[in-house]
């Protein structure tokens, strides 16, 4: 290989990093600003909690024998509280006297690609929606979220479960 490849083979490298970068960071900017207008919106209509809780079809967290008592503590808790474990509480609302939205904000440590492109520990923030919809009938607990794409959002979305019922964990 003579220089000249070599020379190319390293803009190449480095522009392809740099754009994996770009792309991250332009992704993870895109659904902050989708969960604030969430927020926003709610704020505006009420009537679309119910909007953005329907989409949350993942059951990440559930409470059999829970009682009625236990759901109401447990939603005044969501609805006063600033942070529930590392998660800060960023937007709660009640769509019903069965179901709660509540919007988390969470910054976690991941082995990342910076923008000098070196590995290294890199704080990211994401913020997460949930819902927590109560069947008394059944006496059931159900923490619903949207479906997770990688393994960092799987754990995400459990550590609210975790830290809602540490003694279940």
């Amino acid at each position: 290989m003579n220089l000249t490849s070599k020379l190319v083979f390293l803009i190449l490298l480095a522009i392809g990093g740099t754009l994996i970068v770009v792309v991250r960071t332009l992704t993870s900017w895109l659904e902050k600003k989708s969960g604030m207008d969430a927020i926003d919106k709610i704020k505006k209509n009420p009537s679309m909690a119910a909007v953005f809780s329907a989409s949350h079809d993942m059951v990440y967290g559930q409470r059999i024998n829970f009682k009625p008592a236990y759901f109401d503590e447990l939603k005044n808790y969501v609805l006063s509280t600033t942070s529930i474990g590392d998660y800060v509480v960023m937007y709660g609302h009640v769509i019903n006297s069965d179901e709660i939205i509540l919007f988390t904000n969470l910054t976690y440590q991941d082995f990342d690609v910076t923008l000098t492109g070196r590995s290294d520990d890199v704080d990211k923030t994401i913020l997460t929606a949930f819902t927590l919809r109560y069947i008394r009938a059944e006496k059931v607990l159900n923490v619903f979220s949207d479906i997770h794409s990688n393994t960092n959002q799987k754990f995400q979305k459990e550590g609210l479960i975790r830290a809602l019922f540490p003694d279940n964990y």
